[in-house]
């Protein structure tokens, strides 16, 4: 299936092209982006063939490119590699139903080469269109977004903060979220816990970040959220920090500056 747009359209429309070979999650984004406005699915494909490096990526030149897999192999670490360079302004979604450690060991080289939006999740952590809709709004603007079941096995390789060293795989769930925008209502809705345990690990996070030097003068839940953004590398200095980015304190705007 393929749609094109007009030049007037596609400014305000967040273009996608899909690989999947699982109809079940074809069915899905067709649901979630056909009827839904501001987005446009140009093409699904059940296999990411050289065709579509060569002639289709080129020719319809998405905002980002969807890959729905079973699981991480060396010859999508590649094709995602020459994705990157040919098409370095084109976001990545990437998805996929399991993992072992030599998927991620292949996942970090993703990470390291990409310079625009990326987003990484488990299938079945996907269980809303709406979170879908976020999740490729924040790949749009450059963000990277990370599945927060995969957040602490992909931080244990790298040199995180010695904060993030100290979170529990629960609170690093939360960070995430917060990083995300996420108020703490909304936190609890994605988890599916209690808003009072939502709060709960937040004060835990707070208490833990105070505990490091130069944290004692920074807002908590601003300075938790930057630590874990440098780290993952959706923020590599302050200078890059995105002017609008927005965080929540349980309904309150924070603007990073």
């Amino acid at each position: 299936m393929i749609a094109r747009l007009t030049a007037e359209n596609k400014i305000n429309t967040i273009t996608l092209f899909f690989i999947e070979n699982q109809e079940m999650f074809s069915v899905f984004y067709r649901s979630a982006f056909l009827l839904k406005d501001g987005y446009q699915i140009l093409a699904i494909e059940p296999e990411f063939t050289p065709e579509i490096l060569e002639e289709k990526l080129p020719s319809l030149n998405p905002d980002i490119f969807v890959i729905g897999t079973r699981d991480l192999n060396q010859l999508l670490i590649e094709q995602v590699t020459d994705l990157s360079i040919q098409f370095p302004l084109m976001g990545l979604a990437l998805f996929f139903d399991y993992y072992d450690t030599e998927g991620l060991k292949l996942l970090r080289k993703i990470v390291k080469n990409r310079a625009a939006g990326l987003a990484v999740y488990l299938k079945g952590s996907i269980t809303r269109t709406e979170q879908m809709h976020s999740i490729i709004n924040w790949v749009r603007d450059r963000h990277y977004i990370f599945d927060p079941a995969l957040t602490s096995l992909l931080l244990t390789e790298k040199h995180s903060h010695t904060f993030l060293k100290g979170l529990t795989r629960r609170e690093l769930e939360v960070l995430s979220l917060i990083s995300e925008g996420c108020t703490n209502s909304a936190i609890a809705e994605r988890l599916y816990i209690d808003i009072k345990t939502v709060r709960h690990h937040i004060n835990s996070i707070y208490s833990k970040i105070q505990m490091n030097r130069g944290s004692q003068d920074k807002h908590p839940r601003v300075n938790a959220a930057r630590i874990y953004l440098e780290t993952i590398g959706d923020l590599q200095n302050k200078n890059n920090a995105p002017p609008e980015t927005n965080l929540f304190n349980g309904g309150d705007q924070l603007r990073l500056q």
